[in-house]
């Protein structure tokens, strides 16, 4: 399976906890790594919302951006929904395991939120016509395993 950026993601956690002393003062409580249009960005977010979004530039490096991406706008973010249904009802078409990583994805413009732990993707779930959670047997190419491209 072709796994994320580790070593961006590295990157953009060494970005935040040590320029301008940001990360000191304002503790993220999760950190997660976007790929939204093929670009890399890493979030760092608490209950207070989105603290900094970092992304990846043309060598590689961290770089602080003003943008957010999509799934982290507005009330209730469709990775939140997401979340929701895997876990509420996971019958429906997702998995009693607990994923180790939920990531959310956009690949040519749409939207999949992918639930993964060590032995792989446990589901993916993308928006419906309204906007609403569904489950998808599709996997965003990032999240393929070699023979299956």
């Amino acid at each position: 399976m072709k796994r994320k950026n580790e070593t961006f993601l590295a990157k953009a956690k060494e970005a935040y906890f040590t320029d301008d002393g940001v990360g000191v003062i304002l503790q993220p409580s999760n950190v997660e790594e976007v790929i939204e249009d093929g670009n890399h960005y890493v979030v760092f977010e608490n209950v207070n919302g989105v603290l900094a979004v970092y992304r990846e530039s043309e060598n590689g490096e961290s770089e602080l951006t003003d943008y957010v991406p999509v799934a982290y706008r507005g009330d209730e973010d469709f990775k939140t929904k997401a979340e929701r249904l895997y876990f509420e009802e996971p019958e429906e078409g997702g998995s009693v395991c607990q994923p180790g990583q939920i990531t959310q994805v956009e690949e040519e413009g749409q939207l999949y939120v992918v639930f993964e732990n060590v032995n792989g993707v446990l589901a993916v779930i993308t928006p419906d016509e309204e906007g609403e959670p569904e489950y998808t047997d599709y996997i965003p190419v990032p999240y393929r395993d070699a023979d299956e491209e």
